[in-house]
């Protein structure tokens, strides 16, 4: 642990010296607000009311993303290929699942014109694998998918919709054989163990292939599903609170301000749960000092100030992550 930390130490200095990144801030203190610098993903994501459906299963989808405003942009849901639903806040939509393998779509049109494009694939498969991860930090209020990052932990779900005779077969008489990059897992595997517990290594790869088998227990019948998991990158998020209100719309690059006296936020998105996170705070490039805190509360500074954040997590070594936002008063 000593010798982890002086390296830390020496990584982290060698970062501020040759940047020098550790200016000044100036806001903030509380909870909502936010915009990242370089990151992995998309614009939003399609998230399902539920994962283990079937064809004929009627399901809910909704968009959920901290970048756009999904209520203020044009949305066309497209089912293979056919607009089945469009227009301006339509960031829901119930579907009956197909009888084959089907791609849903979605282009979402921003107010200023920006586009962004997703897919979820419908499977009408007897095993479909979801993950998340489990100890990646997200907002109580984002109701999106905790992504996995380097050095953090995720649980893997294989849900089966094995038949006999047209009964479904349950769990403890499956047969569930693990594998991670080819290599099974002996301990994991085995009757009813439909899960799998993975851990993203901080120094190997950038994706992990999962993959389960499913034998019944009295049948030498096996269907295999395969899961490739990428790893993202950790997120520094600005979000404005200002009075009792708060704004979940991300910060990006830059934001007009007509508030007097609001709060900044930065979230740590995805950051590992299990140590604190440390703020280095900037404003108009000199540092903040004695500020390790996730915002502060400020009133006008001038016409327009350059913030950076750059968040540290205390143990994991690569969970890192900058941003910086132009504000205009």
């Amino acid at each position: 642990m000593q010798r982890y930390n002086i390296i830390k130490n020496k990584l982290q200095n060698l970062f501020r010296k040759s940047y020098y990144f550790i200016s000044a801030f100036f806001m903030l203190v509380s909870f909502f607000s936010f915009s990242f610098a370089q990151t992995s993903g998309p614009a939003f994501e399609i998230v399902p009311n539920n994962y283990n459906f079937s064809a004929g299963d009627v399901v809910f989808f909704n968009l959920e993303s901290f970048k756009v405003e999904t209520k203020k942009s044009n949305i066309n849901w497209i089912l293979n290929g056919k607009s089945i639903l469009s227009g301006f806040g339509k960031d829901s939509i119930k579907i009956t699942v197909p009888e084959r393998e089907s791609s849903l779509a979605v282009r979402l049109t921003t107010p200023e014109g920006e586009v962004y494009d997703n897919d979820f694939r419908l499977y009408n498969k007897s095993v479909i694998i979801y993950w998340e991860a489990t100890d990646s930090y997200v907002p109580d209020w984002y109701r999106g998918k905790r992504m996995l990052v380097k050095g953090g932990t995720a649980r893997v779900h294989a849900f089966s919709n094995i038949t006999t005779n047209g009964v479904k077969i349950s769990d403890n008489d499956l047969l569930y054989t693990w594998e991670i990059n080819g290599k099974i897992q002996q301990d994991e595997s085995g009757l009813g163990k439909n899960f799998l517990d993975i851990y993203a290594s901080e120094v190997e790869g950038t994706s992990m292939e999962i993959k389960v088998t499913v034998t019944p227990r009295l049948s030498n019948d096996e269907t295999v599903a395969v899961e490739n998991i990428e790893m993202v990158d950790t997120r520094a998020v600005f979000y404005l609170k200002g009075g009792n209100n708060v704004n979940k719309k991300a910060l990006v690059d830059s934001y007009k301000f007509d508030l007097s006296d609001f709060i900044l936020m930065v979230e740590p998105f995805f950051f590992s749960l299990d140590k604190k996170m440390s703020y280095y705070w900037n404003v108009n490039g000199r540092e903040v000092v004695g500020t390790n805190e996730r915002g502060f509360k400020a009133g006008k500074i001038g016409k327009s100030s350059n913030i950076k954040i750059k968040i540290e997590h205390d143990v994991k070594l690569f969970q890192e992550a900058e941003s910086e936002l132009e504000a205009n008063f």
